[in-house]
């Protein structure tokens, strides 16, 4: 499968992201571009949007044995994660936007719901 990047499989939700980083973890800035998609939350709760990403810098690259933080995001209800080391490493989303948009761009992106 191609490489799903957040900038473009999720443009309003990489616009808030962005927006919350420059705010509250400038740092991690320089990551937000190389984010891809690499599965979506499977628990079945028809709100959650949640979703892991990894990078294509080899900087940033998963290695095991992180354990993430999580920072809320701006205009969303849902967090961002931070390994230990300063590593993003995925978004648990608790709902929606007002249209939607989330889990329609997901899907789109070949990551829709899971079925339960």
């Amino acid at each position: 499968m191609e490489k799903k990047f957040l900038k473009d499989a999720l443009p309003r939700f990489y616009e808030d992201v962005e927006a919350t980083l420059k705010c509250d973890r400038p740092d991690l800035l320089s990551q937000l571009p190389h984010l891809y998609i690499t599965a979506r939350c499977s628990c079945a709760d028809e709100d959650c949007r949640s979703f892991t990403c990894e990078s294509n810098d080899p900087r940033y690259a998963p290695v095991g044995g992180r354990r993430p933080l999580s920072y809320p995001i701006a205009r969303v209800d849902g967090n961002y994660s931070v390994s230990s080391d300063g590593v993003l490493s995925g978004f648990e989303i608790l709902s929606d936007y007002w249209d939607n948009s989330l889990d329609r761009d997901l899907t789109a992106a070949g990551f829709p719901a899971s079925q339960g």
